[in-house]
């Protein structure tokens, strides 16, 4: 990827930096069971040219990551290995490869699948993918070679370059908003046409699969009321019969039911004409790399990605927001709605994204995901109330679909 893809890339000496990074039992044993010496040689071939893993390695949530560095091209060229963390629960991966199960697996490759795909058709500074191997192999766990993204965490940024108090400076905030948003709005103008997560085949080709958890054949999803319909069969779990309920868990069981019920008042038959961007589960600061200027150099974790209807995706991928729970809504922060109707006008683009930041549908998106985390007492009944009340229409799509065809639900096993 060339530097003019975006506006925020700019050279700067980089630092691999370890200090201060938590070392996990679980990433202590991933390093110990790898084949640190095999994989070298992997990555040689791969390459075409001698390397050496330089320094020791770096933990995040799901993975260990390690510099990679060639020998003998001048100037040196830097790459990274990134492994899937091994659980605890498994005594010795050497002996047995349950650990790494099917689903993981899926998960990996379909992060391999999104990175590669936004590598190639989008503006967002993303590492390469080199090569991979998503089975357990000859360096005794998966593994991802990848281009280097020479930048640091935003929440890493060195103290000599921050204010005389320690705060980044105002000019310095105003800049990560702007990358912020400018990713956001990149990820909005690169829709897809169903809800669906990317996959990749045998021959390395990418297309749109069934999300996790969905039964075979009910996604991806063509319209937003079929998904907001699946969830909601998917999720209920039906009464609680002799269980005495607190009125937040009653609150809380009731939400898909509810939602189901709801969404065939708002739905109407046309088509999705704003498509279905692709949302990041983890856009946090942490996984935004920057120089030492503020300016992005990067986005990296590209984990449990999936298509999403627009103003979910608008709501979910918003990182200056708070959810309040008085209001039960999510609340934009002011500046940052304003910078990206700037940069929407700036493109000349029709405002989309700033149009569609704060609404009821987002809302049910963000307690969508609430719910799957077990989240209760943040206002489910509110939401739905508003968004009956509001009317904002959903499409259902020019064909009838699973919002309307429930009989393929028959065999879904309850919670």
């Amino acid at each position: 990827m060339s530097s003019s893809h975006s506006p925020f890339l700019s050279p700067f000496e980089f630092r691999w930096d370890t200090t201060g990074i938590t070392i996990t039992s679980e990433s202590n044993r991933t390093n110990a069971f790898t084949n640190w010496a095999e994989l070298v040689k992997i990555c040689s071939g791969i390459l075409h040219t001698p390397c050496r893993f330089d320094g020791i390695f770096r933990t995040g949530s799901h993975n260990i990551m390690r510099r990679l560095v060639t020998t003998d091209i001048s100037p040196q060229q830097t790459y990274v290995v990134r492994i899937p963390l091994i659980p605890e629960l498994c005594e010795d991966p050497r002996e047995s490869k349950d650990w790494w199960m099917k689903d993981e697996k899926e998960i990996l490759e379909s992060e391999v699948a999104t990175m590669r795909w936004v590598h190639e058709f989008l503006q967002i500074p993303v590492p390469e993918v080199i090569a991979f191997d998503s089975g357990v192999g000859a360096a005794g766990v998966p593994w991802v070679l990848m281009t280097a993204i020479e930048g640091h965490p935003y929440t890493e940024v060195k103290p000599h370059i921050l204010a005389s108090n320690g705060e980044r400076t105002k000019q310095q905030e105003e800049k990560v908003r702007q990358a912020v948003a400018w990713v956001q709005i990149q990820l909005s103008k690169a829709p897809f046409p169903s809800v669906g997560m990317l996959a990749l085949r045998q021959d390395n080709s990418i297309y749109l699969k069934t999300l996790p958890g969905f039964p075979s054949g009910t996604s991806p999803f063509a319209s937003t009321a079929d998904y907001l319909a699946a969830w909601s069969r998917l999720m209920d779990c039906g009464t609680h019969p002799g269980i005495q309920l607190s009125p937040e868990e009653q609150e809380y069981h009731a939400f898909p039911p509810k939602l189901l019920k709801l969404v065939p008042g708002l739905a109407e038959p046309v088509p999705e004409l704003d498509g279905f961007p692709l949302i990041r589960h983890d856009f946090r600061f942490k996984n935004m790399l920057f120089d030492d200027e503020f300016n992005l150099v990067g986005v990296v974790d590209w984990r449990d990605c999936f298509s999403a209807p627009f103003d979910i995706f608008a709501a979910r991928s918003c990182m200056y927001a708070v959810w309040s729970k008085a209001e039960a809504r999510l609340i934009i922060e002011p500046e940052y709605k304003q910078e990206v109707a700037r940069i929407e006008a700036q493109m000349g683009d029709v405002k989309k994204l700033s149009a569609a930041l704060e609404s009821s549908i987002g809302d049910i998106g963000l307690l969508m995901w609430a719910y799957e985390e077990g989240l209760m007492g943040i206002g489910y009944q509110k939401v739905l109330d508003r968004a009956a009340s509001q009317g904002r229409r959903i499409a259902a799509g020019v064909k009838p679909g699973f919002l309307f065809d429930p009989s393929i639900w028959n065999s879904v096993s309850q919670c």
